[in-house]
């Protein structure tokens, strides 16, 4: 996944200020076969964020971990499957660039 620096720099300061609560956006952008490129960031209101919850197959889910209200390290998956049933998060590297 390729994000602008401005747009990785986002999702990690929204992680640092909503500290120590959990925080949700959505990225939006464009995906090709093999190649996905985020264009803008969307802060949104968290009210569940966990596996269970995670329905948009073909997305990305990018997490940032937050320590004594510092961002830390920033992943991201891409949820793959077909179904809910066979649905699984599978790493995903990030370019910022």
């Amino acid at each position: 996944m390729k994000l602008r620096p401005a747009d990785y720099d986002e999702i990690r300061r929204h992680g640092e200020e909503t500290y120590p609560h959990e925080c949700c956006g959505v990225l939006l952008g464009v995906i090709g076969d093999d190649w996905r490129e985020v264009r803008a960031t969307v802060r949104c209101g968290n009210t569940r964020i966990d596996f269970q919850e995670a329905h948009w197959i073909g997305c990305s889910y990018v997490i940032t971990s937050v320590e004594h209200g510092r961002a830390e390290q920033t992943n991201s998956f891409a949820l793959t499957g077909a179904t809910e049933e066979d649905k699984a998060l599978v790493d995903e590297p990030i370019v910022v660039e």
